[in-house]
């Protein structure tokens, strides 16, 4: 099992019990964040019921395109290391300057690609979050079901 499942299943187990404490869909929202916890947090993050003391500002699609940046980064920076890794372990058993270099040469387009992975989907999210942003909605909890 590689540790990107075991990410996403501590993250479920994480927001099953979060959320079945607030009193949201605990199975649901964990089955989710298990399939993709990078595109399922944020709106999770967004739409969760506040407990007693908490707050939340800014509106929906401003809580959502912010956590999505926050997750976003985070699932690129695991998928980032992931392939950085299988490409060192790949390169160590070349035998010659040339594979070498075209292996150097692959890591950096590789992470060039990557870097563009991550920075198109971020600078979307932040520009629509920005022009959505209400300062006027806060939001105080105890919300849900057991307000």
């Amino acid at each position: 099992m590689g540790f990107e499942y075991v990410i996403a299943a501590g993250l479920a187990i994480f927001i099953f019990f979060n959320a079945k404490k607030r009193g949201n869909n605990a199975l649901g929202w964990a089955f989710g964040t298990f399939i993709f916890w990078a595109g399922v947090l944020p709106f999770y993050f967004a739409k969760r019921y506040l407990l007693s003391g908490e707050t939340r500002e800014g509106g929906t699609a401003w809580n959502v395109c912010k956590y999505f940046v926050l997750m976003w980064t985070a699932f690129i920076a695991i998928i980032f290391f992931a392939c950085m890794s299988d490409a060192a372990d790949s390169a160590s058993h070349l035998t010659n300057e040339y594979e070498q270099a075209g292996a150097g040469l692959g890591m950096i387009l590789g992470s060039g690609f990557i870097l563009m992975l991550w920075f198109i989907p971020t600078i979307a999210a932040a520009i629509i979050g920005f022009m959505s942003k209400k300062n006027s909605v806060i939001e105080t909890g105890p919300t849900g079901p057991n307000a």
